[in-house]
């Protein structure tokens, strides 16, 4: 038997657990459901601290893992009750130009910002999944960043 590697058989692999042909992509600007949040949604404060959505402050001692980043355009609706139109920005593509996409939509379909001014409805976004590393507990959280934030080819996700 030789032990050159040109010369050694290679046997085929065989996929006994069905992944091989998983296809999680999105392709043709594809809509995903109306919420990329899961869990608890965590913000992180001008006074340095994480707290829920609904403010309740983060304890110290909780230990959170990242598993996943998504990134999407949203298209938001002038009537705030409708949810915005989701697009995944799939792996290896790049944001769509928002800018020129708002400049394009009508001032008809501007919603009004935090701020009170209006603005063209779409906004890329990045939505951060975290999981607490309690493996009793392995409770979800969604984080994410302020948009000017999201556009900043700079920004760094804060850490504790």
């Amino acid at each position: 038997m030789s032990t050159n590697p040109s010369e050694i058989a290679k046997r085929p692999t065989t996929q006994l657990d069905g992944f091989d042909t998983f296809e999680g992509g999105t392709e043709g600007g594809d809509t995903a459901p109306a919420t990329l949040l899961q869990g608890t949604r965590i913000k992180f404060t001008n006074e340095a601290t994480w707290i829920t959505n609904d403010g309740d402050e983060l304890p110290d001692t909780l230990e959170l893992i990242a598993v996943d980043i998504v990134r999407a355009t949203l298209k938001w609706k002038p009537d705030k009750s409708l949810a915005p139109d989701t697009f995944v920005v799939g792996p290896g593509e790049r944001f769509p130009d928002v800018v020129e996409r708002n400049a394009a939509t009508p001032r008809s379909e501007w919603v009004e910002g935090p701020d009170g001014q209006m603005r063209g409805p779409w906004q890329n976004q990045h939505t951060l999944y975290l999981i607490d590393a309690d493996v009793n507990k392995m409770e979800r959280f969604s984080f994410r960043p302020r948009p000017s934030a999201a556009r900043s080819r700079s920004a760094s996700w804060p850490t504790r």
